[in-house]
């Protein structure tokens, strides 16, 4: 996808759940991607090259913080659930930030005017996130959010396929393959 501008960031409706899955999970032995400041510019240089990483440690705390709001978000749309107020609130305020408007006073009436110029570039982080929260669950693939299948694991997936269970195949699944494949040669329940 390309991206519409110098700076601008593109769209891409699996960031929101690759963003989810950035905290530690004990059933794929994941570590939290944002347990440092430097760690989270890692994780986004590598998923999201055009953002710039250069913010405070006050918004980093931010992110983890806006990471709970979109994991409850898409945690909810996979188990079919209400989301919490709070958190849909939070992503609806980083849609907002799609339209920044300025007050034009001109031939002696008020108007406004959608601000010109780049946002801020936490904002414009933020703003990428929620878009892709938004077009996974409004899309025509909005089914496709899931909760992976494996035993122990906290993270989401965006399924590809109506018979993709877990978030990962070499990880995920191949764990439960090979649990699968003991239980099996030992003669236990599968």
């Amino acid at each position: 996808m390309a991206t519409q501008g110098p700076g601008a960031l593109r769209n891409d409706r699996s960031l929101a759940v690759d963003f989810s899955n950035t905290i530690a999970c004990p059933g794929c032995r994941a570590q939290d991607a944002f347990a440092s400041v430097e760690s989270a510019r890692r994780w986004l240089r590598a998923r999201a090259p055009d953002a710039a990483p250069d913010w405070t440690p006050g918004e980093w705390i931010g992110l983890r913080g806006f990471r709970e709001d979109v994991r409850r978000v898409l945690r909810a749309a996979a188990t079919g659930s209400r989301p919490p107020g709070d958190a849909l609130a939070s992503v609806n305020e980083a849609l907002q930030g799609a339209s920044p408007v300025a007050l034009r006073y001109q031939g002696g009436r008020w108007s406004q005017v959608r601000a010109p110029g780049p946002r801020a570039p936490m904002v414009e982080l933020r703003l990428r996130i929620a878009r892709s929260a938004a077009d996974a669950l409004t899309g025509p693939k909005r089914p496709r959010v899931r909760l992976c299948q494996a035993p122990g694991c906290l993270h989401l997936l965006f399924a590809r396929s109506s018979r993709q269970l877990w978030c990962s195949p070499s990880g995920c699944g191949n764990r439960v393959r090979v649990q699968r494949h003991y239980r099996k040669s030992r003669g236990a329940p599968a």
